[in-house]
Protein backbone atom coordinates (compact mmCIF):
# COMPACT_ATOMS: atom_id res chain seq x y z
CA UNK A 1 0.00 0.00 0.00
CA UNK A 2 1.29 3.60 -1.24
CA UNK A 3 1.46 5.95 1.56
CA UNK A 4 1.25 9.59 0.74
CA UNK A 5 0.33 13.01 2.05
CA UNK A 6 -3.48 13.96 0.80
CA UNK A 7 -2.45 17.69 0.83
CA UNK A 8 0.93 17.16 -1.80
CA UNK A 9 0.21 18.02 -5.27
CA UNK A 10 -0.14 14.92 -7.25
CA UNK A 11 -2.20 13.83 -10.43
CA UNK A 12 -5.56 12.72 -9.43
CA UNK A 13 -5.61 8.34 -8.38
CA UNK A 14 -8.56 6.48 -9.73
CA UNK A 15 -9.48 3.49 -9.21
CA UNK A 16 -11.88 2.16 -11.85
CA UNK A 17 -14.17 -0.10 -11.60
CA UNK A 18 -16.54 -2.47 -13.93
CA UNK A 19 -17.18 -5.76 -15.10
CA UNK A 20 -16.42 -5.30 -19.35
CA UNK A 21 -12.29 -5.85 -19.35
CA UNK A 22 -12.75 -3.67 -22.32
CA UNK A 23 -14.49 -1.08 -21.03
CA UNK A 24 -11.68 -1.01 -18.11
CA UNK A 25 -9.20 -0.60 -20.82
CA UNK A 26 -10.52 2.11 -22.59
CA UNK A 27 -11.29 4.27 -19.51
CA UNK A 28 -7.61 3.60 -18.57
CA UNK A 29 -6.00 4.74 -21.77
CA UNK A 30 -8.66 8.24 -21.63
CA UNK A 31 -7.96 8.67 -18.42
CA UNK A 32 -4.28 8.38 -18.43
CA UNK A 33 -4.11 10.53 -21.69
CA UNK A 34 -5.77 13.39 -19.15
CA UNK A 35 -3.00 12.90 -16.60
CA UNK A 36 -5.09 11.12 -14.29
CA UNK A 37 -3.10 7.94 -12.27
CA UNK A 38 -5.21 4.84 -12.56
CA UNK A 39 -4.38 2.84 -9.59
CA UNK A 40 -6.17 -0.21 -10.16
CA UNK A 41 -9.11 -1.64 -11.82
CA UNK A 42 -11.70 -4.48 -10.68
CA UNK A 43 -14.09 -6.44 -12.35
CA UNK A 44 -17.04 -6.19 -9.35
CA UNK A 45 -17.65 -4.70 -6.15
CA UNK A 46 -15.73 -7.53 -3.86
CA UNK A 47 -12.61 -7.03 -5.62
CA UNK A 48 -12.87 -3.22 -5.71
CA UNK A 49 -13.04 -3.01 -1.55
CA UNK A 50 -10.15 -5.16 -1.68
CA UNK A 51 -8.31 -2.73 -4.76
CA UNK A 52 -9.41 0.19 -2.69
CA UNK A 53 -7.90 -1.28 1.03
CA UNK A 54 -4.54 -1.94 -1.30
CA UNK A 55 -4.36 1.88 -3.09
CA UNK A 56 -6.02 4.36 -1.26
CA UNK A 57 -7.36 5.65 -4.39
CA UNK A 58 -8.46 9.50 -4.43
CA UNK A 59 -11.90 8.70 -6.20
CA UNK A 60 -13.52 5.65 -7.40
CA UNK A 61 -15.50 5.17 -10.68
CA UNK A 62 -17.57 2.33 -9.96
CA UNK A 63 -20.29 0.58 -12.23
CA UNK A 64 -23.69 0.37 -11.00
CA UNK A 65 -24.74 -2.61 -12.36
CA UNK A 66 -21.80 -6.07 -11.89
CA UNK A 67 -22.06 -8.98 -10.67
CA UNK A 68 -21.17 -10.78 -7.16
CA UNK A 69 -21.59 -7.17 -5.48
CA UNK A 70 -23.37 -4.58 -7.62
CA UNK A 71 -22.28 -0.70 -7.27
CA UNK A 72 -24.74 0.58 -4.52
CA UNK A 73 -23.88 -2.39 -1.83
CA UNK A 74 -19.98 -1.66 -2.82
CA UNK A 75 -20.00 2.15 -2.54
CA UNK A 76 -21.95 1.43 0.89
CA UNK A 77 -19.10 -1.11 1.78
CA UNK A 78 -16.53 1.22 0.28
CA UNK A 79 -17.77 4.30 2.47
CA UNK A 80 -17.86 2.34 5.17
CA UNK A 81 -14.41 1.44 4.80
CA UNK A 82 -12.85 4.69 3.82
CA UNK A 83 -15.66 6.92 4.44
CA UNK A 84 -13.33 9.79 2.93
CA UNK A 85 -13.37 8.11 -0.64
CA UNK A 86 -15.44 10.04 -3.18
CA UNK A 87 -17.58 7.50 -5.43
CA UNK A 88 -18.51 8.41 -8.70
CA UNK A 89 -21.39 5.86 -9.99
CA UNK A 90 -21.55 5.37 -13.75
CA UNK A 91 -23.83 3.46 -15.55
CA UNK A 92 -24.63 2.47 -19.63
CA UNK A 93 -28.55 2.69 -18.67
CA UNK A 94 -30.59 6.38 -19.04
CA UNK A 95 -29.52 9.09 -16.52
CA UNK A 96 -33.06 8.80 -15.42
CA UNK A 97 -32.34 6.37 -12.59
CA UNK A 98 -28.66 7.16 -11.86
CA UNK A 99 -30.20 10.39 -9.12
CA UNK A 100 -31.82 7.59 -7.02
CA UNK A 101 -28.96 4.80 -7.55
CA UNK A 102 -26.25 7.53 -6.23
CA UNK A 103 -28.77 8.57 -3.64
CA UNK A 104 -29.45 4.93 -2.38
CA UNK A 105 -25.45 4.20 -2.72
CA UNK A 106 -24.74 7.17 -0.88
CA UNK A 107 -22.33 7.65 -3.73
CA UNK A 108 -20.58 11.92 -4.51
CA UNK A 109 -21.82 12.37 -8.00
CA UNK A 110 -23.51 9.70 -10.91
CA UNK A 111 -23.02 9.84 -14.34
CA UNK A 112 -23.67 8.08 -17.76
CA UNK A 113 -21.41 6.11 -19.12
CA UNK A 114 -22.24 8.40 -22.61
CA UNK A 115 -21.00 11.09 -20.74
CA UNK A 116 -18.57 13.06 -23.20
CA UNK A 117 -14.83 12.55 -21.48
CA UNK A 118 -14.36 15.88 -20.84
CA UNK A 119 -17.12 15.65 -18.44
CA UNK A 120 -15.84 12.41 -17.11
CA UNK A 121 -12.59 13.95 -16.49
CA UNK A 122 -13.43 16.97 -14.77
CA UNK A 123 -15.91 15.01 -12.18
CA UNK A 124 -13.54 12.72 -11.28
CA UNK A 125 -10.89 15.93 -10.85
CA UNK A 126 -13.15 18.25 -9.09
CA UNK A 127 -13.90 15.15 -6.74
CA UNK A 128 -10.39 14.54 -5.81
CA UNK A 129 -10.22 18.80 -5.72
CA UNK A 130 -13.41 18.51 -2.90
CA UNK A 131 -12.13 15.27 -0.77
CA UNK A 132 -11.76 16.56 2.47
CA UNK A 133 -11.57 13.17 4.20
CA UNK A 134 -15.38 13.97 5.50
CA UNK A 135 -18.27 11.75 5.01
CA UNK A 136 -20.02 12.00 2.01
CA UNK A 137 -22.83 13.81 3.16
CA UNK A 138 -20.51 16.91 4.02
CA UNK A 139 -18.70 17.05 1.17
CA UNK A 140 -20.20 18.67 -2.34
CA UNK A 141 -22.07 16.71 -4.79
CA UNK A 142 -21.82 17.22 -8.38
CA UNK A 143 -24.67 16.39 -11.09
CA UNK A 144 -24.59 13.72 -13.92
CA UNK A 145 -23.75 14.75 -17.38
CA UNK A 146 -26.03 13.24 -19.99
CA UNK A 147 -24.42 14.54 -23.28
CA UNK A 148 -22.80 12.29 -25.44
CA UNK A 149 -19.72 11.79 -26.77
CA UNK A 150 -18.60 10.54 -30.64
CA UNK A 151 -15.44 9.20 -32.38
CA UNK A 152 -13.13 6.81 -30.55
CA UNK A 153 -15.07 7.57 -27.18
CA UNK A 154 -18.03 5.97 -28.36
CA UNK A 155 -16.08 2.66 -28.10
CA UNK A 156 -17.44 2.85 -24.33
CA UNK A 157 -20.34 3.21 -25.06
CA UNK A 158 -20.55 0.12 -27.58
CA UNK A 159 -18.84 -2.00 -25.02
CA UNK A 160 -21.29 -1.83 -22.47
CA UNK A 161 -24.61 -2.22 -24.50
CA UNK A 162 -23.10 -5.50 -25.94
CA UNK A 163 -22.90 -6.89 -22.50
CA UNK A 164 -25.72 -8.57 -21.59
CA UNK A 165 -27.63 -7.92 -18.60
CA UNK A 166 -25.86 -9.21 -15.00
CA UNK A 167 -28.91 -8.34 -12.98
CA UNK A 168 -30.52 -5.80 -10.97
CA UNK A 169 -28.77 -3.15 -8.96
Amino acid sequence: MQQRDPDSQHSPRVLVVDDSSYLRSCVRQILERAGLVVVGEAADGEQALVKAAQERPDVVLMDLRMPKMDGIRATQALHAQQPGTPVVLWSGESEVGMGGAVAVAGADAGLCKGTRTSDLIETLRRMCAGRSGAPPASRPSFPTFPTRWSGLESALATADRSRPPTGAA
